[in-house]
């Protein structure tokens, strides 16, 4: 199955994200959760825009809108203290994947919603070190809330149709590689500054 390939091919990025992630140390403070996010939504708003763009979605039976973090990133960040004016001078990544076919698009959906059952998890932590909660500054974290299953049982579902043959399959594999790619690299640079 191809989620189970994407995983296997993908492990060690995804791994290198997580650790580059604690390193930013979004548990000591408040700040430091905010500047985490704040390098989310550097990485999320421009490759959600770019993969919002495509016209095909709908077609497949994809409510991209629906899908898309950054609104939530944009609440959280007002929460914790962000203006419309500042969260729009916020750095951008500029050095994201290209737009591709449907299937490398869709490796780059993969990084991003796998992320959102991991978020499960730093939500309840954010929660139990912060007092947030996802009316209060973690919605971002907490996507989808109840309905991270069947959001998730959605999209393999079109990962699966999609990978209808070995170039379609290797094309998601590249667009889930250059997406962990270009978010590590940004959060790095995030961590150094």
């Amino acid at each position: 199955m191809i989620l189970d390939r994407l995983k296997a091919a993908t492990a060690g990025e995804h791994a290198a994200v997580e650790r580059t992630v604690e390193q930013l140390g979004y548990l000591r403070s408040v700040g430091d959760y905010r500047r985490l996010l704040e390098r989310f939504w550097g990485f999320y708003a421009p490759i959600e825009r770019q993969l919002a763009a495509r016209p095909d979605w709908a077609h497949h039976g994809v409510d991209i809108g629906r899908r898309m973090k950054a609104p939530a990133l944009a609440r959280d960040l007002g929460t914790l203290g962000h203006s419309t004016a500042t969260l729009g001078a916020l750095p951008l990544c500029a050095d994201l994947p290209p737009a591709g076919e449907l299937a490398y698009a869709i490796g780059c959906l993969y990084v991003l919603e796998g992320a959102t059952l991991g978020g499960q998890l730093i939500a309840r932590q954010v929660r139990d070190a912060h007092g947030l909660s996802p009316e209060r500054g973690c919605s971002f974290f907490a996507s989808y809330a109840g309905d991270v299953g069947a959001m998730w049982r959605a999209f393999r579902d079109l990962a699966v149709a999609a990978a209808a043959d070995a170039p379609a399959e290797q094309a998601m594999l590249g667009g889930a590689h250059a997406t962990f790619q270009a978010f590590r690299h940004w959060l790095v640079r995030g961590a150094t500054q």
